[in-house]
């Protein structure tokens, strides 16, 4: 990761408002704006707050300490005791931390609307990020999601979260309690203690599971319990579901870091190459494509995983042109 780049934080935004960011900042701002649509929503909503929170005059003519001391009351914090001198910087954190509270009842308000009032999100902005909830279990988000989530176990009988987007769940076992991921349109995944993956696009929701047992509500009904190595994929579209075997765990290779097959017929190894190295791979024998390819976890070059296939199973890789290979002859035999 690269040690000058700027995480967008509601500070950060705050200086971009006020025009006191730097060109880097404000350059970070933009970027992280375009990454999704979510982000740009968000802006949007930070923009209005900032706007209708009256911080666009000047700073001597605010009154930030009763501006301060209003939103404590109604979050039921306590103030800090201050110095008696005061620097404009802390006038400006001052700002800062009501624009901070303001966007937290701004997430919380939008939550209330599912049924549960959630009092932390959290955005992966410009990479995936990872973190752990109070009951133990691990989140992986991927960048652009978002989840809601609270800071504190309250033992309630079903353990609640929000997902916006995409992550990967490895839950904390507890039979007593489910754990529930509450999705767009109603839609939610409810588990004891298993690995799982969640996708969402504006046409499908997907399910992917790594091990254990995962219940997949898309809609009202009935719907089948899904087992390690089964996917759902629910289209919105046609309110249908279709449950199929996944012959390799790729799809998470943006939280692996890599690929890794086991027993994978060779079709579906070179579909997920070309779909992690954004690469046009053709097979032409088309009686290697129901042999079955094992290899560990790897990020290595895709000119280095060809050759590997190239050796193991007899092959000729030509490359036509940029990232568009050709596999011509081989056998299944090693």
């Amino acid at each position: 990761m690269d040690q000058n780049q700027i995480t967008v934080t509601e500070a950060v935004l705050a200086a971009y408002f006020s025009g006191k960011a730097t060109p880097e900042e404000s350059a970070a701002v933009e970027k992280w704006r375009l990454l999704s649509p979510g982000n740009e929503s968000a802006f949007r909503d930070y923009a209005l707050i900032w706007e209708r929170s009256g911080n666009f005059v000047p700073v001597m003519n605010i009154n930030k300490d009763a501006a301060f001391a209003r939103i404590l009351e109604k979050t039921g914090k306590q103030p800090m005791t201050a110095s008696p001198a005061r620097s404009p910087m802390y006038y400006f954190s001052r700002i800062a931390a009501v624009i901070v509270l303001l966007v937290i009842s701004v997430l919380v308000f939008r939550e209330r609307g599912t049924g549960e009032v959630f009092d932390q999100t959290t955005l992966a902005t410009a990479e995936n990020q990872e973190l752990q909830l109070s009951d133990g279990s691990v989140v992986w988000l991927r960048n652009g999601s978002s989840l809601f989530y609270n800071t504190e176990d309250d033992g309630s009988a079903i353990r609640k979260v929000r997902l916006k987007g995409e992550g990967f769940f490895e839950i904390a076992h507890n039979p007593e309690r489910p754990f529930r991921v509450e999705l767009e349109d109603g839609a939610y995944v409810e588990v004891l203690g298993t690995e799982f993956h969640v996708s969402q696009t504006g046409a499908n929701i997907g399910v992917l599971v790594k091990s254990g047992r995962v219940r997949f509500s898309p809609s009202r009904g009935d719907f089948p319990v899904l087992k390690a190595s089964q996917k759902a994929v629910y289209s919105k579209k046609d309110a249908r579901l279709t449950i199929s075997e996944s012959s390799s765990m790729n799809e998470l290779s943006w939280h692996t870091g890599g690929l890794e097959f086991v027993s994978t017929p060779l079709s579906k190894v070179i579909e997920d190459l070309q779909q992690f190295y954004n690469a046009d791979i053709t097979l032409e024998n088309s009686k290697l494509k129901s042999c079955l390819h094992t290899a560990p976890l790897t990020d290595a070059s895709l000119d280095e995983v060809l050759s590997s296939l190239e050796l193991a199973y007899g092959l000729r890789v030509v490359r036509t042109s940029r990232n568009v290979y050709k596999l011509t002859g081989g056998n299944c035999g090693k």
